[in-house]
């Protein structure tokens, strides 16, 4: 059966929120004058750029080359008003070893987006009322909401979730244990607790679906999900008046109950003993119990009845075609997931991490994305390496490999793989490279220029040879490398130049040929600067380089940008 997700922006604060930050703003202000209070809001910044850059009380910059823009912090507590902003360099990481407060109209990273910012907590994640976190929180204990608060991306917890009254998750929950989400609140996507129960209160919102291994459903008056509920263990599931399921409910042992005028567009199963009853509603698809009982009371059902135990059904329809119960207003027809793409750039070193992207692709060209969250095994030549979640229709996975061969990359569920115009899986990865450096934090992510107009950061290439793990500087001074620029969208071998030394300077061939004597003066850290570097087109592209003199052979890519 159809299955619905929120019409709603995933992992980002829209302008709506923009205006309510504004308005926050105000109302902390005049708190202040009314109250008196002589402690004036602190606006913190986590940027790569010291001049600018002001962390909160026992938090260090601990970034380092290969992990740019992550800093370390003992606790975090926020006093009332205060703002934490982000540099022009991200994503930004920030590790809390203990407590993470935010007090009362707080607000973080806005403008901006989710993906741009993680907290992982250690201890107890509390915000305070009519706050804004616009990031994506993992924590190890619990994650409180005040009221009126919002986080703009997903929860990632061990302990309990409780969200207060009228406030919003844009992505998903994950959690440990239980899960309240209190009433008139909003989770953008969907709820998962491994052994909790799930308790959705009155007139409250969920974008996704609601599962729990072990413990209840319980969803109260007035409230909409756009997916499944399904209990995976003994749990019940309650539905009570006037709620909407956009999906199927699901459980295996637990009882299914289903109260006056709610409807389900999905299906009604219980795969254990469970029995089933419902009360003045409508299903639009069918009900099957393995073992326990059914029982209808003056509802339609646009499917079969089939029960394993007792069937008892006064007025009302059954596997009545006529009957179209339509999806919770809000929600939109959820992709079903195609397969998994591996984007990786074919080339890697044994002494630094290696970026691959992997998507969840809802058609075969992976022009639409499936944004619901799916757990991956990622492995190397046919060995596991990592699990990862693909959250959002995508996410970057960082490999350490350190053999100097080829690496085969492969998902435990269907996928193809892309480099460019290559489907090819592997990855050379070599002893020896360039590395591609962007801007005074030196990330390996180069940002989005402006076409005809020199770049707004430095563009360094550097380098290096693995010495004992470690990538360690290979050249100094004056050493003629080979360039090339290849467009990666549209794919095209055509188009205007990219330059270095400005406009008028010498233009680099397109990929795969590549432009000898390039000379550029690497210094003791074995890296150099690009001169002048601008792109005269317009589109998506990769640049490469390449060395090879005496026996010494070196290459590198870009990412794309």
């Amino acid at each position: 059966m159809k299955k619905y997700e929120a019409l709603q922006g995933y992992g980002i604060i829209l302008k709506a929120t923009a205006t309510r930050g504004r308005m926050l703003r105000l109302v902390v202000l005049l708190s202040l004058l009314l109250t008196g209070m002589p402690t004036q809001a602190i606006n913190y910044k986590f940027s790569s750029l010291a001049s600018e850059r002001v962390l909160p009380s026992g938090c260090l910059d601990i970034s380092t080359e290969s992990i740019p823009n992550y800093y370390e912090c003992t606790v975090i507590a926020l006093a009332a008003g205060d703002t934490i902003s982000l540099g022009s360099s991200t994503p930004v990481t920030v590790q809390v070893l203990g407590a993470f407060g935010v007090s009362a109209w707080n607000i973080i990273n806005s403008p901006g987006t989710a993906a741009d910012l993680a907290f992982i907590v250690t201890g107890a994640v509390t915000l305070g009322a009519d706050s804004i976190v616009n990031a994506n929180v993992t924590g190890s204990a619990a994650v409180t909401l005040g009221a009126g608060s919002m986080i703009g991306g997903n929860i990632t917890a061990i302990g309990i979730v409780d969200l207060g009254t009228g406030s919003t998750v844009s992505g998903f929950i994950h959690t440990g244990v239980a899960v309240n989400v209190g009433t008139l609140s909003k989770v953008g996507a969907g709820i998962k607790s491994v052994s909790g129960v799930v308790n959705i209160f009155i007139g409250s919102e969920v974008g996704g679906d609601i599962e729990t291994g072990a413990g209840a459903i319980n969803i109260f008056p007035d409230s909409t999900i756009c997916g499944s509920a399904i209990s995976t263990g003994a749990g019940a599931v309650t539905i009570a008046t006037n709620i909407k399921i956009g999906g199927n409910i699901e459980t295996f042992d637990g009882a299914i109950t289903v109260n006056d005028g709610s409807k389900v567009v999905g299906d009604i199963i219980t795969s254990g003993a469970g029995v089933m009853t419902a009360t003045n509603t409508d299903i639009g698809g069918y009900i099957l119990t393995k073992i326990g009982a059914i029982t209808l009371n003056y509802s339609n059902v646009g499917g079969t009845v089939t029960s394993g135990g007792a069937k008892t059904i006064t007025g009302g329809t059954t596997e009545n075609a006529a009957l179209v119960v339509t999806g919770p207003e809000g929600c939109l027809v959820s992709p079903i997931l195609d397969h998994l793409q591996i984007e990786h750039d074919g080339q890697g070193l044994t002494c630094a991490a290696e970026s691959v992207t992997v998507r969840a692709c809802a058609d075969s060209a992976c022009s639409t994305l499936y944004s619901d969250a799916i757990e991956v095994n990622l492995s190397i030549n046919g060995i596991f390496d990592q699990l990862i979640t693909v959250n959002g229709g995508s996410t970057i996975a960082n490999l350490a490999y350190t053999n100097a061969n080829t690496a085969t990359l492969s998902v435990d569920q269907t996928h193809t793989c892309t480099n460019g115009g290559s489907t090819s899986c592997e990855v050379e990865f070599s002893d020896a490279g360039f590395i591609f450096l962007y801007g005074a934090a030196e990330t390996t992510s180069i940002s989005n220029q402006t076409s005809g107009t020199n770049f707004a950061d430095i563009i360094k290439l550097q380098a290096v040879e693995n010495v004992a793990g470690v990538c360690t500087g290979l050249f100094t001074g004056n050493v003629d490398v080979q360039l090339s620029q290849q467009n990666m969208t549209p794919s095209v071998t055509s188009g205007l130049s990219f330059n270095v030394n400005g406009t008028s300077g010498t233009a680099i061939s397109k990929y795969p040929t590549y432009i000898p004597n390039i000379t550029l003066n690497f210094g003791a850290d074995s890296k150099a600067t690009i001169p002048t570097p601008v792109y005269l087109d317009a589109g998506q592209i990769r640049l490469h380089a390449k060395y090879n003199v005496a026996g010494v052979n070196l290459v590198g890519e870009s990412t794309d940008f």
